[in-house]
């Protein structure tokens, strides 16, 4: 004995129980119950029971009696040469008749695994010999309660009554079957008769309602094992529901709204961001085909879009839709907006509806001047800018961008007197020519007085010039000098004048006379000769 049960084991035979880790198991023959793990098995016989380390058979409660028996389920019993029990319990009796409507109980349900005297896989099959008649419910049955049950079993002729079903004439409704007369009420019928009758039984179907065109409705007999197809036509769609409990099926049609939409070629319909048409299905959503058309692939309800569709059914050239209420007042006249075509107006009782051209056309702004509606701007309108008094208006455009500038006789000028759109505390008038200088007019009359900033004009400084200033001597006689006359200091012969570096200079001539020219005695000093002439007194 070479064998190596588990605990509590007991293992005769060369290899018998060889690396069985099961307990209470109880092994004999040759290489019987290798590699077992499960518990309180029982292998008697050469290979009883073997399994392989590849993969090892953990059972419990087995019994395997024979060689290369097999037991392969918790509790079953293997019994005779190459035998495999391996039906678990649980196992619900065969009821051909269906004669037995409860079942979960000992007597129709295996609580055990099953006894086997054979293998059916590989068509080994026993009779078993020598079995007593069995009285309980869950007793074997041996040949003789059989054959004993067939003895009582006697054939008696009876009479028979054909079966007819109708064929929709004399008040027969077609496929039903004609109850017999009184008198053959409790005839049987044969096989063939009951066959016939119920292949050529049914029940009657036509189209009622409205009908397609072209299509009469005709009574057409279904007969058992003909198939009725529950078809959806144009517009429809039918889905089919099986009750999982009772078998009954149930029929729903419903409208196909999207191949309503497609077939009445509405304006309106879905595509994706592409234009493309997409199609939504009876799941909810949406694919690129319709429902039914292999190949449908799924569309993102975001990448979803309502589009307009033309005549042609395109959804990508483009149509016009007409016929559209317009949202804003006629502004053709208007010299504002007129009410109820405010922003806060029409976004609150407006915001979603479709604009038409002329609401475009009666679109615009109010125009005002110094506070006053002068014009209400629309689409198509001209806005002129023009020249004012003293300004002149420039408007350009570059690269879709229009300026409009006004420029005015004056400018700011830097410390270095160019020109600048910086301010400045200089500012330069500027004419038709920039580098020439202009000539500032109706200027009223200046504040001449100290500290005065006003601007004098040139009635001021002729004025100025007119008055000039005056100018008086020893004779007592003042005289005005204008500002363009010159004032001459002149001299006589004893006296020079000079004028240099805006001084005026005033010396003796060389030689000079004192006294009158005539009529006196006038006394002459010559200061280039050093002598002094016409003295009377010379002490």
């Amino acid at each position: 004995m070479n064998g190596y049960v588990g605990n509590a084991s007991i293992g005769i035979g060369e290899q018998a129980g060889l690396e069985s880790k099961g307990q209470h198991n109880t092994v004999i023959g040759w290489t019987a119950a290798r590699h077992l793990d499960g518990d309180d098995n029982i292998a008697i016989g050469t290979r009883a029971n073997d399994a392989t380390a590849a993969a090892p058979r953990t059972v419990a409660n087995t019994v395997a009696l024979g060689s290369d028996t097999k037991a392969t389920v918790n509790g079953a019993v293997a019994v005779g040469n190459k035998s495999v029990a391996s039906t678990a319990a649980g196992v619900e009796g065969a009821d051909p008749l269906n004669a037995v409507t409860a079942k979960n109980n000992a007597t129709w349900t295996s609580t055990e695994a099953a006894v086997s005297v054979g293998d059916v896989a590989n068509n080994i099959t026993r009779q078993i010999t020598g079995v007593a008649a069995g009285k309980e419910d869950t007793d074997v049955v041996n040949v003789a309660q059989l054959k004993a049950v067939a003895s009582q079993i006697t054939t008696q002729a009876v009479a028979t009554t054909p079966l007819k079903v109708g064929d929709g004439n004399n008040g027969n409704p077609a496929g039903k079957v004609i109850a017999p007369i009184p008198a053959d009420a409790n005839k049987l019928a044969t096989a063939g008769d009951i066959a016939n009758a119920i292949n050529n039984s049914g029940f009657q179907a036509t189209a009622g309602g409205n009908l397609a065109s072209g299509t009469t409705a005709t009574a057409t007999t279904v007969k058992p094992g003909q198939k009725v197809t529950f078809a959806a036509g144009n517009g429809l769609t039918v889905k089919q529901d099986v009750d999982g409990t009772n078998g009954n099926q149930t029929y729903t049609y419903a409208l196909d709204a999207q191949t309503v939409v497609q077939n009445a070629q509405t304006p309106v319909v879905y595509t994706d961001t592409n234009g493309n048409k997409v199609y939504k299905h009876a799941d909810g959503n949406f694919y690129d085909k319709p429902e039914g058309q292999a190949g449908a692939q799924p569309v993102q309800a975001s990448n979803v879009i309502a589009s307009m569709q033309d005549a042609d059914g395109s959804t990508t050239a483009p149509t016009t839709l007409a016929n559209v209420k317009s949202n804003l007042a006629d502004t053709a006249a208007a010299t504002g907006n007129p009410n109820g075509n405010d922003r806060a107006t029409l976004a609150a009782n407006k915001g979603n509806n479709a604009a038409t051209v002329n609401d475009v056309l009666n679109a615009g702004f109010t125009v005002q001047g110094n506070g006053q509606n002068k014009d209400f701007v629309t689409h198509g309108d001209t806005i002129n800018f023009a020249n004012g008094q003293g300004t002149v208006a420039n408007v350009s455009t570059t690269g879709g961008v229009t300026t409009v500038k006004f420029d005015t006789p004056m400018t700011y000028v830097n410390n270095a007197g160019v020109p600048t759109s910086d301010p400045s505390n200089k500012v330069n008038l500027v004419g038709g020519d920039t580098n020439k200088p202009v000539t500032l007019g109706n200027v009223a009359d200046g504040n001449i007085a100290a500290g005065s900033k006003e601007a004098i004009n040139g009635g001021q400084l002729h004025d100025l010039k007119e008055n000039g200033f005056k100018i008086a001597a020893d004779n007592g006689t003042p005289d005005t000098v204008k500002l363009t006359e010159t004032v001459t200091y002149k001299g006589d012969s004893n006296i020079v004048t000079t004028v240099t570096d805006n001084q005026i200079g005033f010396k003796l001539a060389d030689s000079i006379t004192v006294g009158p020219a005539t009529g006196g005695n006038p006394v002459k000093i010559d200061g280039t000769n050093g002598t002094v002439t016409g003295l009377t007194n010379k002490t």
